[in-house]
């Protein structure tokens, strides 16, 4: 009976396996603010600071876009500067062109005042066959009236823009007159080749005279604004190119040779498209 229980003696159960260890937990680093953590204010001295430091922020920056739009300022108005003087430059090369025919515009309407009374008294008179043309200027304001339509040219000082303002207009003036100029000495040419004229003629003649004369002394009345309003900007005239000479030295054709002198035969025209039939030609 014993060995029998001691046979039948339950084996003993297997042990449990061991559980595992825990893996090791990496110890958290501490995260670094940036900025500090909103907190109550604690003091008057506190609260001033962080308002301090907020309104030189917003100063700073109000400050950088202010020089910024000043620099961009500045260099605009320094190109519309450059731009209108150069044009002021250039044209005061072509007025004192015009200024230097002057001699020679005189001396012709001398010398159409003297055929006229020649021809009242009916007296014989040098028949006039090339009265010459007076010169042509190019004056031009598209660089000013590009920059001011653009708003560059209130940019300028007051100064500057008095200045401009009065040349600009001495020189606008200067174009009216030379169109009613050219427009009456055109209609002065019909005096070429008249060997005899009626008193209707002579008549006429003198009006057109009259105000080729008045437009002559209008024009170099402006020119001497021009060159005055020119001269206080420190301003002379610039340089011309090749173009320019060649126009200049036909601007005043005939005008200085003698009022009953045949009229030269002219170079060969390279230019495109000539200046029209010889019959035309001053």
């Amino acid at each position: 009976m014993t060995e029998t229980n001691d046979s039948e003696e339950a084996e003993p159960a297997p042990e449990a396996p061991a559980a595992a260890a825990p893996a090791a937990v990496p110890a958290e680093e501490p995260v670094v603010e940036v900025h500090h953590r909103a907190h109550p204010v604690k003091s008057w001295r506190e609260f001033f600071t962080e308002i301090g430091i907020i309104v030189t922020g917003i100063l700073i920056a109000l400050a950088l876009d202010q020089a910024a739009e000043r620099y961009r300022e500045y260099r605009f108005a320094s190109e519309a500067r450059a731009a209108v003087r150069a044009e002021v430059s250039e044209n005061l090369f072509w007025v004192n062109l015009r200024e230097r025919a002057e001699p020679c515009i005189g001396r012709r309407l001398q010398d159409i005042d003297a055929i006229l009374n020649l021809a009242e008294q009916h007296k014989p008179y040098p028949v006039p066959r090339r009265l010459g043309l007076v010169p042509h200027i190019k004056l031009t304001e598209l660089r000013w009236q590009a920059n001011a339509s653009s708003g560059r040219a209130s940019l300028f000082s007051g100064d500057e823009q008095r200045l401009f303002d009065n040349y600009y207009f001495s020189t606008d003036q200067l174009l009216q007159y030379q169109v009613q100029e050219e427009t009456v000495w055109s209609a002065l040419r019909a005096l070429q080749g008249e060997q005899r004229l009626t008193p209707d003629a002579i008549h006429d003649f003198r009006k057109l005279l009259a105000e080729a004369k008045y437009d002559n002394w209008r024009i170099l009345f402006l020119i001497s604004h021009a060159r005055q309003w020119g001269g206080l900007m420190h301003l002379t005239p610039y340089k011309p190119g090749a173009i320019d000479r060649a126009d200049s030295g036909t601007a005043a054709a005939g005008l200085c040779d003698a009022i009953d002198a045949q009229a030269p035969a002219l170079p060969p025209v390279t230019l495109i498209g000539g200046f029209g039939p010889p019959q035309d030609r001053p």
